[in-house]
């Protein structure tokens, strides 16, 4: 319970110090958006500060994501989607499917993604990494039938995440679980925004100091 009062606390931080940086025009928050092109183009380079790539080895096995019409994306019409048959779905099975990779330009302080189930028994997971490939976060969804969507998120205390993956769960087990993925948000926040997430970390201290 600690664990996570703490976090929703860090967020509640973060989004004060987004809201009032955004104000003074001292964080940049970015959308990576599939609908923004047209069916089947290629978005390994299509958006400024990031790239995207597939990764694992697996049928059609090349690193091109494309954006995709899809009936269950979350905003618009398309997804992201890759070169599995041609497929807009993402899982964790690296031996047989994608996972989608973003690489930014700049280290980030947080970053959302929805995850969307196409079957009966999706989990969506979404993997944080430093520079030096150090995992700093996860996030896993709950159960996603055909349909439902959650966002995935991930806030740190200070702008330290370069680069993500994500994709399905895969619970070690056939049927493999993959989900589909829309609606890419980042924050690259600036000195301002560094201030107010500092002063939040000492509150959360000084909250743990009294327990």
């Amino acid at each position: 319970m600690e664990d996570k009062s703490k976090g929703k606390l860090l967020r509640v931080c973060l989004v004060f110090a987004l809201a009032l940086a955004g104000l003074c025009g001292s964080a940049k928050a970015v959308i990576v958006e599939p609908d923004a092109f047209t069916d089947g183009t290629l978005l390994n380079n299509a958006y400024p500060g990031v790239t995207l790539s597939a990764v694992g080895t697996y049928i059609g096995d090349d690193d091109n994501v494309y954006a995709l019409i899809d009936g269950l994306a979350s905003t618009g019409t398309k997804v992201f989607g890759n070169s599995w048959t041609f497929s807009d779905e993402w899982g964790f099975d690296t031996t047989f499917q994608p996972h989608l990779r973003v690489d930014f330009d700049s280290l980030v302080i947080s970053v959302e993604i929805d995850a969307i189930g196409g079957n009966l028994e999706d989990y969506g997971r979404l993997e944080a990494y430093s520079s030096t490939s150090v995992l700093l976060n996860v996030y896993e969804t709950g159960l996603l039938q055909s349909g439902d969507m959650e966002t995935m998120s991930i806030f740190r205390p200070s702008a330290d995440i370069a680069y993500i993956l994500a994709a399905g769960k895969d619970p070690g087990s056939t049927p493999h679980h993959t989900v589909y993925l829309d609606n890419l948000n980042y924050v690259i926040p600036e000195p301002a925004t560094f201030l107010l997430l500092s002063f939040g970390v000492v509150l959360l201290r000084r909250k743990k100091g009294r327990v």
